[in-house]
C-alpha cells in the first residue's frame, strides 16, 4: 500500500495507525503537534486552563468524545488532584488513550467506551469538556440534556462546535466535499453532520437549563483561510503519487506553514462577531 493510500485510509476511516500502539512516544508527539497546529485547540486550551485553575480540590471532569485523550491528559498533568474520565464512542480511541495515560503514569485519568446519547452519570462531574463532537451526533439535543444531568449543581460545560461553515478560497467547498467529506464529516453510524448555527447552540443550551457565561467565535476570515490551506495539503497527501508526497510536505512546511501559523495567530488575538467556530462556557442552573 502506498503512503498516499495509507493517509487516505486514515483520513476517511478515522482509524489510528497500528504504529501508535507499538510506539506510544510517536502517538504522544502527534498529540503535541495536534494541539500546537490546530487553531481550535488553542482556544480550547486557553479557556479550559482558566476553568481548571478555578476548580475545587479533587474535582471531577468528563472529557466527552475524548479521542486519543489529548485534553484528558493535559488536565491530568496540571491538576494531579483531579479525577478525569474520558469517554469516546470509538473503542480504538479508548484503547489508545488508556495506553498513553499509562505510558505517562497518569493514574488520575481513565477512559471508557461510551455513547454520549446513552450517557447516564447523574451529578458526577464539576466540569465537562465537549470539543468538536456535538456536530457528529444525530441526537445532539439529547446529549446536551445528558450533560446537564451529569453535572453537579453549578458545574461548568465547555462546548466547542463548528458553525456556519463559510468558505473563502474559490472552489474550496467543492474540493472539500469531494476529498475530505470522510475526514471531516463522515462517521461510522452513516450520519453525516449537523451544520449548526450559533443561535441554535445558544437556544439549545438555554432551553435545557444552562446559563451561558462566555462565548467566543473562532475561525474568522484569517482562521478560516488557515484551515482551508491546511485542508488543501491533506487533499494533496490523499491524491499525489507517493514519490511526490515528501516534496509536497517539505514545500508546504517551508513556504506555506509559516503563513498558516500567522493567520492562526491573527485569528487568536482578534475579537470577532462571527466565525466558523463557536466556543461556549455555560453553567448548570
Amino acid at each position: 500500500m502506498s503512503l498516499s493510500h495509507a493517509i487516505a485510509g486514515y483520513l476517511d476511516t478515522h482509524e489510528y495507525p497500528h504504529v501508535f500502539f507499538k510506539a506510544p512516544k510517536l502517538a504522544r508527539f502527534i498529540q503535541f503537534v495536534n494541539r500546537a497546529t490546530t487553531l481550535r485547540n488553542w482556544y480550547v486550551s486557553k479557556e479550559l486552563g482558566g476553568l481548571v485553575a478555578q476548580m475545587p480540590q479533587g474535582f471531577m471532569m468528563l472529557d466527552a468524545g475524548c479521542g486519543m485523550g489529548d485534553f484528558s491528559m493535559w488536565v491530568a498533568k496540571r491538576r494531579p488532584d483531579a479525577r478525569i474520565l474520558g469517554v469516546d464512542f470509538g473503542a480504538e480511541s479508548v484503547k489508545l488513550a488508556d495506553l498513553l495515560a499509562r505510558n505517562q503514569g497518569l493514574s488520575n485519568s481513565r477512559f471508557e467506551s461510551e455513547d454520549l446519547v446513552q450517557l447516564e452519570k447523574p451529578q458526577q462531574f464539576d466540569l465537562i469538556l465537549c470539543n468538536a463532537v456535538l456536530q457528529s451526533i444525530r441526537e445532539d439535543e439529547q446529549v446536551i440534556v445528558n450533560f446537564h444531568k451529569a453535572l453537579r449543581p453549578g458545574g461548568s460545560l465547555l462546548l466547542y462546535v463548528p458553525v456556519h461553515y463559510k468558505r473563502y478560497l474559490p472552489g474550496f467547498a467543492r474540493l472539500e466535499e469531494k476529498y475530505l467529506s470522510g475526514c471531516f464529516y463522515g462517521y461510522a453510524s452513516g450520519f453525516s453532520h449537523h451544520r449548526h448555527t450559533s443561535d441554535e447552540i445558544r437556544s439549545r443550551l438555554t432551553t435545557h437549563q444552562f446559563q451561558i457565561v462566555k462565548e467566543t467565535f473562532t475561525y474568522g476570515f484569517t482562521g478560516a483561510l488557515s484551515f482551508e490551506m491546511y485542508s488543501l495539503l491533506l487533499i494533496c497527501l490523499k491524491t499525489l503519487p507517493v514519490w511526490i508526497t515528501p516534496a509536497a510536505v517539505l514545500l508546504y512546511t517551508m513556504l506555506l506553514y509559516p503563513l498558516q501559523l500567522l493567520l492562526m495567530f491573527v485569528d487568536f488575538i482578534t475579537a470577532r462577531k462571527k466565525g466558523n467556530g463557536f466556543l461556549v462556557i455555560a453553567k448548570k442552573v
